[in-house]
């Protein structure tokens, strides 16, 4: 998931953030990823793990 900076903060509080936790793999900051690149400028990409849930 990308959180984009300029469509406002999201903080580790949020709903969806807190929902997706447990799964969490690791969050970065980077300037480019898969597909993106951003001039000058850094994202928040959150990294999942998928699985089934029972």
């Amino acid at each position: 998931m990308v959180i984009r900076k300029e469509f406002g903060p999201l903080n580790d509080d949020d709903p969806v953030l807190k929902e997706l936790h447990p799964f969490l793999k690791e969050k970065k900051e980077p300037s480019k990823w898969a597909g993106t690149e951003l001039d000058g400028e850094t994202a928040y990409v959150y990294y999942y793990f998928a699985n089934e849930l029972s």
